[in-house]
């Protein structure tokens, strides 16, 4: 009996730890069809695959034919038109399935290139060399 009240939180441990991942099949033009845990839309060119053990894998957009969930649904307009995830990653995924978001780097350059813009065209120098 001893023995028996020792293993049950052992037991219970591996039925928390133990998680079910949904399977989500993404068919890519000539290649075979990859099963993952998630895909996700990243930027207007790719979507990540997201694989049982968290690797990740973009794939351009122009190449996928299908992506089916678990339940045989088709969910390709769903990833590629509304940019939604389709699965759920593993545990301890750190990646994201959205679109990357802008750096602090790329609003400071936005920032100075139209900054440029504006004092070109405020002191007559046109842009390119053109002049009115």
């Amino acid at each position: 009996m001893r023995h028996l009240l020792v293993a049950i939180p052992f037991l219970f441990s591996l039925l928390v730890t133990t998680h079910a991942h949904a399977e989500v099949t993404v068919v890519i033009e000539e290649e075979s069809p990859l099963t993952a845990s998630a895909v996700g839309w990243r930027s207007s060119d790719f979507v990540v695959v997201v694989f049982a053990d968290g690797t990740e894998r973009l794939v351009g957009i122009h190449k996928i034919r299908a992506i089916v969930d678990e339940s045989g649904q088709d969910r390709t307009e769903y990833v590629l038109q509304e940019r939604k995830a389709v699965g759920t990653p593993p545990p301890g995924y750190e990646g994201r399935l959205g679109p990357d978001r802008p750096t602090i780097g790329r609003a400071l350059l936005g920032g100075v290139l139209v900054g440029i813009i504006a004092l070109a065209a405020l002191f007559g120098g046109g842009l390119g060399g053109f002049s009115r």
